[in-house]
């Protein structure tokens, strides 16, 4: 309408999760695409480490959108339970993140009986106490469906049990903070997960892109890289 008619209308677009560069390329907004009225005119993002990442990527494709951070009010993953206190203790042994495939939820597991990933002797032997997974589903994910096909998965041990994370329980920030080590594919929430000082392992769950880890996140001490072969 805005291109067409000429119409007068405010378009804006709510990136509503953390934001990477080196998120899927369907999720960055193309020059061809702005032009022709699929963004907005206007951005807003969930975050300030959002806002500078989005920033570097326009500059670098030299386009022209107005960035914003939207108020604590939309912000859907904030907590109201106080996880800071010093008598605070972690609840669980490892949790799975997934993204919107159930490849990367099956990679992840994976990774964690891959006897080539360096540094895992604590993390299998915080499973050996438990024999106990959590799985925190991508929304687009069915918790049959995602426990039919680790069933027929012969490299994941059968003494092994799940258990999926009730979203309307916690927010995806709680989750990250009941857990001992956080295991994430190309979910961008991974930044988070590092911001906040957790024990993150990030699986290369795709041949085609990396983990959308910020360039300045990748360095951290807490972030250990894992492969699922």
């Amino acid at each position: 309408a805005k291109n067409n008619f000429n119409s007068n209308c405010k378009h804006s677009s709510y990136f509503g999760t953390p934001f990477s560069r080196l998120n899927k390329r369907q999720y960055l907004p193309g020059k061809a695409e702005y032009l022709n009225g699929f963004w907005g005119d206007k951005f807003y993002m969930q975050d300030k480490d959002s806002y500078d990442e989005m920033n570097l990527y326009l500059d670098k494709k030299k386009m022209r959108i107005t960035l914003e951070v939207v108020s604590k009010s939309m912000v859907r993953i904030l907590s109201n339970k106080n996880l800071n206190t010093p008598n605070f203790t972690l609840q669980r042994g490892l949790t799975i993140f997934t993204h919107d495939s159930y490849w990367d939820l099956i990679a992840c597991i994976l990774s964690i009986f891959n006897k080539r990933n360096k540094n895992f002797n604590s993390i299998r032997k915080s499973l050996e106490n438990s024999n106990l997974i959590y799985i925190r589903l991508h929304p687009s994910l069915k918790t049959d469906k995602a426990l039919d096909k680790l069933k027929i998965i012969k490299e994941i041990p059968s003494n092994i049990k799940f258990k999926f994370i009730n979203y309307q329980d916690e927010t995806i920030l709680d989750s990250m903070k009941y857990s001992s080590y956080c295991f994430f594919g190309l979910s961008s929430y991974v930044n988070l997960a590092l911001k906040l000082k957790c024990k993150v392992i990030a699986v290369r769950t795709n041949h085609l892109y990396k983990n959308p880890i910020k360039s300045d996140l990748q360095n951290s001490t807490n972030l250990n890289i894992a492969m699922p072969w």
